[in-house]
């Protein structure tokens, strides 16, 4: 049957939100239509060339630049005739005028096809935008990218007919200036499986990783550029229907992954050596936290690596808006938890990505919303400096 999503995202505003960047079971990656224009209030992705140079996009198919100071809003291009668009993720490769220093991937509807969508890529130049669709397949959505260098990026995501049925994992390499999709070997058709994340090492290699409905469950591939390799990855104890929803490559011998299963408190996480996947010990949350859910990590070095993601949910809430960002700081040995404030009295929040320009300095986006429910959806994000988050949004 179809890979499940039961995400845990807090604010479901419509029937055309994009469930990415949040977790739960097999899916991490999107499979519903890209949002209606008026869908604001979700930042799905961040990346950072520098501490007062970084860029968010949003599942509304908006963005903005971050200054060191305060956040603008950076005007997007959609395809020709879009009918609506949204991103998953974003990488900043380049610096100064490179052609490509930054990507952001997605999913955008396209004239004529109000009922589903197809895969994104636009790359940003700190100017404009230039926008290009990968594909005409549907149903197929991007959730996450990174790049080698300025003139080489690997996009990851999943398609599926716009029939319905299994969903199978997408990915499409960036050259600076048009796409490619890539073949690499996934499970079979009948065998639902996604890509939900994806971290490269400058010059080296990319890792992939994601989830299937078959045996092994998890996921993990190693692209260098030309040629894919798949990977075994560690399978988490007593964790059902395990899937890897983020990673993060601190060198070319170490990676981070993060994951979750199908129930409520099944998070975890593994290491890549350069040879194989470990599972680390347990993600460290706040002392009597309840139901955590991890959606994103990065590693600033093999030995500084932090993920976020969302607790004290109510068990099994999938839009109501419940639970506080949350914050795990992995020294190459242990998880530690970094406390995060809530947002304010009655608001709930959520952190979906993060990234990490060096140690003791990470940006994470997400929501906040009024709690219990979905109303009053705001972007949020939050600088982690040294072991303090500041908020805001």
């Amino acid at each position: 049957m179809p890979v499940s999503i039961t995400a845990t995202r807090l604010a479901l505003a419509s029937a055309g939100v994009v469930v990415v960047g949040l977790v739960a079971g097999l899916a991490f990656a999107a499979t519903r239509p890209a949002p209606a224009a008026a869908v604001a209030g979700i930042m799905t992705g961040v990346a950072c060339q520098t501490e007062d140079n970084c860029l968010a996009v949003t599942a509304s198919g908006s963005a903005a630049s971050w200054n060191g100071s305060a956040w603008q809003q950076v005007g997007v291009r959609l395809p020709a005739g879009a009918l609506g668009g949204g991103f998953g993720g974003v990488a900043c490769p380049g610096a100064g005028n490179s052609a490509a220093q930054c990507v952001a991937v997605g999913g955008y509807t396209p004239p004529g096809h109000a009922a589903y969508t197809v895969a994104l890529g636009d790359a940003w130049n700190g100017t404009a935008w230039t926008p290009s669709g990968l594909t005409t397949d549907a149903i197929t959505w991007q959730a996450a990218v990174s790049c080698l260098s300025a003139t080489s990026c690997l996009s990851v995501g999943n398609a599926r007919s716009p029939e319905g049925g299994y969903q199978s994992a997408t990915a499409y390499s960036w050259n600076g200036a048009a796409w490619t999709r890539q073949n690499p070997s996934v499970p079979p058709a009948n065998q639902a499986n996604a890509f939900n994340g994806v971290s490269c090492v400058p010059g080296s290699f990319c890792m992939v990783v994601g989830g299937a409905e078959s045996s092994p469950a998890l996921l993990s591939y190693r692209w260098d550029g030309r040629s894919w390799q798949r990977l075994t990855a560690a399978a988490p104890t007593g964790i059902g229907s395990p899937a890897l929803d983020s990673v993060s490559c601190g060198s070319a011998t170490n990676c981070v992954a993060v994951g979750n299963g199908a129930s409520d408190s099944a998070d975890f996480a593994e290491v890549w050596n350069g040879a194989t996947w470990s599972v680390t010990p347990a993600i460290a949350w706040p002392d009597g936290s309840t139901s955590p859910r991890v959606t994103s990590v990065s590693c600033a070095s093999p030995s500084y690596c932090v993920a976020v993601g969302v607790i004290d949910r109510s068990p099994g809430n999938t839009g109501g808006g419940t639970g506080r960002a949350a914050a795990s700081l992995w020294n190459g040995e242990k998880w530690t938890a970094v406390a995060v404030a809530a947002p304010a009295t009655g608001r709930a929040s959520l952190f979906s990505a993060v990234t990490c320009p060096r140690p003791a300095f990470c940006v994470a986006v997400g929501e906040s919303n009024q709690y219990d429910s979905a109303a009053g959806t705001t972007e949020l994000t939050g600088f982690l400096t040294g072991t303090s988050w500041r908020l805001a949004g």
